[in-house]
């Protein structure tokens, strides 16, 4: 070994004391000492020979793979010009959880020279190179099954020349065909993990190679360089070791064998986490005006430009021509928090009426108010007066020419900035597109600072039964309030205790509102409403915040604002991209942001940071000078996917184009999944990913329908079965309100096709996946702590059934059921609920969907 090189050569005494340190520690682990003689499989100290001193069987030396007295030197050169051959079969034949120790030095960078390669051949095979191709400061981890490669690039580098390190592999068999790899590069003297790389192989085990050879430093490919590179030590162990044990092995060095060691007894996969079902809330076209919020009037607080009439935009006047009308701009109940860096004077403004008639009426009216019968509502409006006396205000309820409800009131202001609340309640007989208005009689003026008109069981201004659908669909963090919305957003405001005095919000691009709130939204729903919201629902908030407009020491003010409450945030939304604010490139963005996070930090340590970008694109520069430069701060980063297809048209004319969307829509969701695993692999394992946009493009333009049900179901089953290998902290859907998972209307709402889908494959969070190979990749299951089996399945031909057959793993109980099925194919279909018809049959759960199905069941031992 060159073990002197590192530390100085240990004496046996050093030897012993640091082999007892191994095995107290090992103790503390958490995990079971067990002897080293029962683990440990191989061992090749290069004491001057290429003997396994376990086996006592002697390494093959290809070309000149020479020896000193303590490391085996490779010269390095074309394929054979140095290298030894360990072995074959030296890992579990029957694909068993191994672990792979290295410790070595490069001297020299050659083409595609292998750390080590196990394989039957050049199309099976298990790789780790020094270096992609010949270029310095990369390297490569690749494993091939039948000639399909899964690789990924600049993981573990930089291995620096001449510079000892130490390299761990760990295999472990999840039981279901899959195995998770994970990689480690530590650091030869401390013992601590420099870098990290982990990946599912889907459909691979050790055990599907077929006698293969363990070539240190050699490569299967004989167009591939041998490495130039002195090997002290290489051990191959039983198990799964700790990461405690395997720094332990690293500070005591190769020269220490201990004489037990900690061997993990984690589960191989994870349980499924809960924030696979995050949520996005952006204050964007109708997911909060028209869907979470209560609020039924339209521009209530009389945002924007008048009519030639002097009525505010949504608003048209009524009763006596002898009347003024007047919008306000400055005269308003509402306000700001703080002064804007970019005032906006219509976000402020009142409307005032004036009735010029002794004895008439004048007033303001709004149409299309959703009234659901026989629930109780609230009418309210804010008022002041133009004078010092007594004016008569009357709020009325009407429709088609019959009044439904009315209540007339005295109000009598002191100034005009003595804003009077006036309010009632009423209800309605049956469902109703109502109008609603506020008059003055007699020869009086009044001022209308806001309208409101909500349903009484409101909870913060926010609708009761759409809360419950979020719970229903499994929201487990609530991401607000943007997205694209957060550039634009004035944190201060959302503080403001009463929602009739925030001023409105205009934005110019991010908001997306027109039609839907003419360019402005009412700021009705403020931060202590979306913490209520999130407490109420389970949920953990997440905010994003404004570094273009914002100092780091707002955004520190914010974190202190929220009392604790939020701990995951991000640093702006898009960056990059020409639509948001701020710099455009890389540097620029990570300078700025740096110290936004650092003051964050200041105030609570505790904080989970995502980065922003143009992730997945934005190349090498992004990645490499700010996912890698923030990731101090910010060890996570952001990223973004939509699909779309065909200009993002859908052809349900014949049925022949109908199975191709569907053909087309399936495609997509694995395209999705490819490209997510590509970009895994162009990162560090360090960086973790919040997938915090998904979605299909423009799902917020269009009737929902039963192949985006399906769509979700397909990118729930990528999502967790490849979470953990992809890095996943974080995962939000874009968006559920009004764009495709909860459809919201003035009588009633509902879970779309994707709604359900979610519902559906919620009850697998906390189940670890079952061991079950070649499970079908339109099933997925799950085992539960309470020893049932969740399944959900999905068939996506619209014209053939698909018939599955799962091992219930000894139960034998049904204990729920349930099957999806469509009620046509079309846009503005859904799914009908309906008993599930599987069924237990020789220790398989058996069933036959329908074409465009979904189904799930849970079976008890």
């Amino acid at each position: 070994m060159r073990h002197e090189m590192m530390h100085g050569r240990a004496s046996s005494c050093v030897k012993m004391l640091l082999a007892m340190g191994i095995a107290a520690a090992g103790a503390a682990f958490g995990a079971p000492d067990v002897a080293t003689s029962d683990v440990l499989a191989h061992r090749w100290s290069f004491n001057g020979n290429v003997k396994d001193s376990v086996t006592g069987v002697e390494a093959k030396s290809i070309g000149k793979a020479n020896l000193s007295a303590t490391a085996l030197v490779l010269p390095g050169g074309k394929h054979e010009a140095g290298h030894l051959d360990l072995g074959t079969n030296l890992l579990p034949a029957d694909g068993a959880n191994v672990t792979i120790e290295i410790w070595a030095t490069l001297r020299s960078v050659h083409f595609w020279a292998r750390i080590f390669d196990y394989g039957s051949d050049d199309k099976n095979y298990f790789t780790m190179a020094w270096s992609e191709s010949a270029k310095p400061d990369t390297d490569s981890i690749e494993m091939c099954c039948k000639g399909e490669k899964h690789s990924a690039f600049k993981m573990l580098c930089p291995y620096k020349k001449d510079t000892p390190c130490h390299i761990s592999v760990t295999f472990v068999n999840n039981g279901n065909g899959s195995t998770t790899m994970r990689v480690m590069r530590r650091n030869a003297k401390t013992g601590k993990i420099e870098r990290e790389h982990r990946q599912v192989y889907s459909g691979w085990t050790l055990a599907s190679l077929v006698n293969p050879r363990f070539l240190l430093g050699g490569s299967q490919y004989a167009c591939d360089g041998d490495a130039g590179a002195d090997y002290d030590e290489v051990r191959i162990w039983k198990g799964v070791l700790t990461d405690e044990q395997l720094a332990a092995n690293v500070q005591a060095g190769p020269d220490a064998l201990p004489a037990k060691v900690s061997v993990s007894t984690d589960r191989a996969l994870k349980p499924i986490p809960a924030f696979i079902f995050g949520q996005n809330i952006e204050h964007t076209r109708s997911a909060l005006q028209g869907g979470l919020s209560a609020q039924l009037v339209r521009n209530r607080k009389f945002a924007g430009k008048p009519s030639r009439q002097g009525v505010a935009m949504l608003w048209e006047p009524y009763g006596s021509t002898k009347s003024f009308y007047h919008q306000a701009q400055g005269l308003s109940v509402t306000r700001h928090a703080a002064r804007s860096r970019m005032p906006r004077w219509n976000e402020r403004g009142s409307q005032v009426i004036g009735c010029l008639d002794e004895n008439g009426e004048a007033g303001i009216r709004q149409g299309g108010i959703g009234l659901r019968g026989r629930v109780a509502h609230n009418f309210r409006a804010v008022v002041s007066t133009l004078h010092p006396v007594d004016t008569p205000v009357v709020l009325r309820v009407s429709a088609n020419g019959k009044v439904l409800a009315e209540r007339e009131f005295t109000v009598n202001a002191k100034s005009r900035s003595d804003w009077k609340r006036i309010a009632f309640e009423f209800a309605v007989e049956k469902d109703v597109t109502a109008e609603i208005s506020v008059g003055v009689k007699g020869k009086k003026y009044a001022v209308v600072g806001a309208v409101s008109v909500m349903p009484a069981d409101n909870f913060r201004g926010m609708r009761a039964d759409v809360i419950e659908h979020l719970r229903e669909i499994g929201t487990s963090i609530v991401r607000w309030p943007g997205g694209n919305f957060a550039g634009e957003y004035r944190w201060r405001d959302g503080l403001i205790p009463d929602p009739d005095e925030r001023a409105p919000l205009q934005s110019y691009t991010e908001i997306e509102s027109q039609p839907h709130g003419l360019g402005y939204d009412q700021n009705d729903i403020g931060m202590e409403d979306i913490l209520a919201l999130c407490e109420r629902i389970g949920a953990r908030p997440f905010f994003t915040l404004n570094a273009a407009w914002e100092s780091p020491q707002d955004s520190a003010d914010w974190v202190k604002a929220c009392k604790g409450r939020v701990k995951l945030w991000s640093l702006g939304n898009e960056m990059g991209y020409g639509h948001m604010e701020g710099p455009k490139g890389a540097k620029g963005y990570t300078d700025m942001v740096r110290p936004h996070a650092e003051a964050m930090l200041k105030v609570d340590p505790t904080l989970e940071i995502t980065a922003s970008g143009p992730y997945p694109g934005g190349g090498e520069d992004w990645i490499e000078n700010s996912a890698k430069a923030l990731n101090a701060v910010a060890p996570v980063i952001s990223y973004h996917r939509y699909d779309a297809w065909d200009g993002c048209l859908f052809d349900y004319t014949t049925p022949e184009s109908t199975a191709n969307l569907f053909d087309v829509v399936s495609k997509s969701a694995e395209r999705a999944e490819a490209a997510l695993t590509n970009f895994r692999s162009r990162l560090p394992w360090n960086i973790g990913i919040s997938y915090d946009e998904w979605n299909i493009w423009y799902m917020w333009y269009r009737k929902e329908a039963i192949v985006e049900g399906l769509y979700a179901a397909k990118m729930l089953g990528f999502m967790m079965r490849n979470w953990e290998a992809w890095g996943l902290r974080y995962v939000c859907y874009f968006q559920p309100i009004n764009e495709q998972a909860i459809t919201v209307s003035p009588f009633e709402s509902h879970v779309t096709s994707i709604g359900e889908a979610m519902r559906l494959w919620k009850g697998h969070v906390g189940g670890v996946p079952a061991p079950i190979v070649d499970l079908p990749a339109d099933a997925f299951a799950t085992d539960h702590d309470d020893g049932s089996r969740y399944m959900t399945f999905y068939n996506f031909s619209p014209e053939k059934p698909c018939t599955f057959r799962i091992p219930t793993g000894g139960r034998g109980q049904i204990v729920a059921e349930e099957t999806l099925v469509p009620g046509g194919l079309e846009s503005g279909c859904r799914y009908v609920r309906r008993p599930g018809t599987g069924k237990v049959v020789n220790g398989f759960y058996e069933l036959t969907l329908g074409p465009a199905c979904q189904a799930a069941a849970r079976i008890a031992r």
